[in-house]
C-alpha cells in the first residue's frame, strides 16, 4: 500500500484543477476521471489520487504517454497515480460489467472532457 510522502499536501479543488490543467497541457486527452477513495469522498491517510486519462488514439507509445503524464505532475507534492487508456478501448470496455473502465465510468468523477 502506498504511503504519502512527508510534507504531502491534502487534495483540494485547487490542486485537483492543477492536476487536470497539467495533464491536459501535456497530453491533450479526451477525458480525465478521478476514481478510487478520493472520488468516493472517503480518502484515508495512505490514499493516492487516482486518475484515468482517456487519450484520443493509440498513435504514440505507452512509455511516451507515461513519461509526459508523470512529468507534467512533477513537483505536485501529492501522491498521484495516473492510469492511461485510449478512447476506443474505454468505449469498448466501459459498458462491460465488472471491468476497470466500467468501474471508473460508474463510480468515478469526470473532471475533464472534450
Amino acid at each position: 500500500m502506498a504511503t504519502q510522502p512527508a510534507g504531502a499536501a491534502r487534495l483540494t479543488e485547487e490542486l485537483l484543477a492543477e492536476i487536470v490543467r497539467r495533464l491536459v497541457a501535456a497530453l491533450a486527452p479526451r477525458a480525465i476521471y478521478l476514481f478510487g477513495s478520493h472520488a468516493s469522498g472517503q480518502p484515508h491517510a495512505t490514499s493516492v489520487v487516482d486518475v484515468l486519462v482517456v487519450l484520443p488514439g493509440d498513435d504514440f507509445s505507452t512509455w511516451d504517454v507515461a513519461k509526459r503524464g508523470y512529468g507534467a505532475l512533477d513537483g505536485m507534492k501529492l501522491p498521484v497515480e495516473v492510469h492511461f487508456t485510449w478512447q476506443d478501448r474505454f468505449d469498448r470496455f466501459s459498458g462491460l460489467h465488472g471491468n476497470f473502465e466500467a468501474e471508473v465510468r460508474a463510480k468515478g468523477k469526470l473532471l475533464y472532457a472534450t
